[in-house]
């Protein structure tokens, strides 16, 4: 049995649709570890609501405005007492000149000057560096992913793939297209070309290429197929989640048949799979939730894909239409992955 992961904090927060509401709840009712967690993440909500500001000393105001009130040093009292005293003595050795160059007295009497330290640039640059590297190692890492596995989600998905019009699926529409067009007014997601979702519509008249959206979505590290299986075309595509970071893809097939692509940017947690059963599907290694509707999950790339299909010959040619990517952990991978992460928050509106 899985545990709530990642949702038990939509819990708390009355993020969970009603359906999906219940059924956590009826999981914390059975499982004491997500009961722990739960009463824990509710503790902790409570007390951050009740803490307070702290309040500035009563006298801060005064001081600061002290300080900026002070008077400034008064150097002309310290150029009057250098100038009563007359100028410093001449130094006889200092007056001498060698090689047409006249130097300067410690030079003559051997003594060392104190000469800048260009080390403390370099120091103070270095160390900067290395504060950079460490934040973006830090923004590199990907979140746990715990996938559902009650059996009513995935139904769920099924029913809602919307319908693709007389084309969808049907002879003459080309793998690796979607069938129909996005409709008119369709939003740009980020400005990058994607649009923010989509269903096909045979009565606009326009094939959007796949290849496009495609290409967006894995500069951005989604996997997603470059080109679907025979006779399949994607119905529509939306995002969802509390912060839209989860993809959804609705996929239709010949004679009607249906599946759900769904994929999210985080490493499986393996941990919450413990006793899952482990199969080999499109010559992928997968975790089965579920046989009817098949529900499967495995790891691609940056992503966790999720694949709901009606059968697993169905799932088997969906399953070897997605990259086979390994994840990627190691200090390059998550600078790069930091560094995106900062400038997707720059390029932000």
């Amino acid at each position: 049995m899985s545990h709530l992961g990642s949702r038990l904090s939509a819990l708390v927060d009355g993020r969970l649709p009603p359906a999906a509401l219940e059924r956590a709840l009826a999981h914390v009712a059975d499982c004491p570890v997500c009961a722990a967690e739960l009463r824990a993440a509710r503790a902790a909500r409570e007390a951050l609501a009740q803490a307070r500001d702290v309040e500035p000393a009563p006298d801060l105001t005064a001081r600061l405005l002290g300080l900026a009130c002070a008077p400034p040093a008064d150097r002309s009292t310290a150029l009057g007492r250098r100038s009563a005293e007359g100028p410093a003595p001449r130094d006889p050795i200092a007056d001498r000149v060698v090689g047409g160059r006249r130097l300067p007295g410690h030079a003559l009497r051997g003594e060392v000057g104190r000469r800048g330290r260009p080390g403390r640039a370099v120091v103070g640059s270095l160390a900067g560096a290395g504060v950079l590297a460490a934040g973006l190692f830090a923004l590199g890492a990907r979140p746990p992913v715990v996938p559902w596995d009650h059996p009513g989600e995935a139904l769920d998905l099924l029913a809602h793939v919307p319908a693709a019009g007389s084309t969808s699926g049907a002879p003459g529409v080309a793998a690796g297209t979607v069938a129909g067009a996005v409709p008119a007014g369709t939003v740009v997601r980020a400005g990058l070309g994607l649009p923010a979702g989509g269903t096909s519509g045979a009565t606009s008249g326009a094939t959007t290429d796949l290849a496009t959206s495609t290409a967006w979505l894995r500069a951005h590290d989604w996997s997603v197929p470059a080109e679907l299986p025979e006779g399949w075309a994607v119905a529509g595509w939306r995002w969802s989640g509390a912060s839209d970071e989860v993809l959804v893809v609705d996929l239709v097939g010949p004679g009607g048949a249906t599946a759900v692509l769904v994929e999210q940017q985080g490493v499986l947690d393996l941990a919450a799979l413990t006793g899952v059963a482990q199969e080999d599907l499109g010559g992928r290694p997968v975790h089965v939730l579920t046989d009817e509707p098949l529900h499967a999950v495995w790891q691609s790339g940056d992503c966790v894909v999720q694949l709901v299909a009606p059968s697993a010959d169905v799932a088997a040619e969906l399953v070897a239409a997605v990259p086979a990517r390994a994840f990627d952990d190691g200090v390059a991978a998550r600078l790069t992955r930091g560094w995106s992460t900062v400038t997707a928050v720059l390029d932000a509106p």
